[in-house]
């Protein structure tokens, strides 16, 4: 099983900390091939790839989330994943715990993740109550099988790049692989996702059934890195 993880990124004092930990164990899987992705508008090119970085002509903008992670889809789908798994720089993932729960789910018609929430809100590009009741896998672990990737790259200009990428996603997917809506449902709480405290931390945290460690502390991001860095050393040790 081959595996590419695509974690959004941008040029920051507070991400290029985050990127550091990540690089401490993402590359160390011969199965799996991880990038950061991020927009760069003073480039030339419309897509550059320089080792893990991925970076697309644009600029950093929450709406333009989704535009650089199909751009990416187009430049590795080559490679013959078996999943696509896209998540952001500030979660640390579990690889091993990642590979074993994808070795049970279905290679095609797959759309998951661990994190499932139930849309009822406007804001990111939701104007009205259209879509409410739209069931969707945040950002934090967005899962696609192979098939349903290629979907979205030979169809990319009928995805909806006015709203926020990981709702866009699922309201296509509703609309033109319905299929995918089973699998979605039948293994929704097949993974787990941990959000973190560094005052209550501890290996006691960690389980199993762990795959993702969403860190997000509103208002002090540097607590994210040095959280992050702990995770890093209990998981990989």
């Amino acid at each position: 099983m081959k595996v590419c993880i695509l974690f959004i990124y941008s040029d920051d004092t507070i991400y290029n900390g985050m990127l550091q930990i990540q690089r401490k164990y993402v590359h160390k899987f011969n199965n799996v091939d991880s990038y950061f992705i991020k927009m760069d508008n003073s480039q030339n090119d419309d897509i550059i790839k320089n080792d893990d970085i991925i970076s697309i002509k644009g600029n950093e903008t929450l709406l333009n989330i989704l535009y650089k992670t199909i751009k990416s889809f187009e430049l590795l789908f080559e490679n013959n994943y078996d999943f696509f798994v896209r998540s952001n720089i500030s979660t640390i993932i579990d690889i091993n715990q990642l590979l074993d729960t994808l070795e049970h789910l279905p290679k095609t018609n797959y759309y998951g993740g661990a994190n499932i929430m139930i849309l009822q809100w406007v804001g990111s590009g939701i104007v009205d109550n259209t879509y409410f009741g739209t069931h969707f896998t945040t950002g934090i672990g967005i899962i696609l099988s192979n098939d349903v990737v290629k979907h979205f790259i030979s169809n990319k200009d009928k995805i909806d790049y006015s709203i926020v990428d990981d709702i866009s996603i699922s309201i296509y997917l509703h609309k033109n692989m319905p299929e995918c809506l089973d699998n979605f449902i039948k293994y929704r709480f097949f993974m787990h996702t941990l959000y973190t405290n560094i005052q209550d931390l501890n290996k006691d945290s960690f389980n199993k059934n762990t795959i993702f460690y969403r860190n997000n502390t509103i208002g002090n991001r540097n607590a994210d890195v040095l959280i992050m860095n702990h995770i890093v050393n209990i998981i990989y040790k």
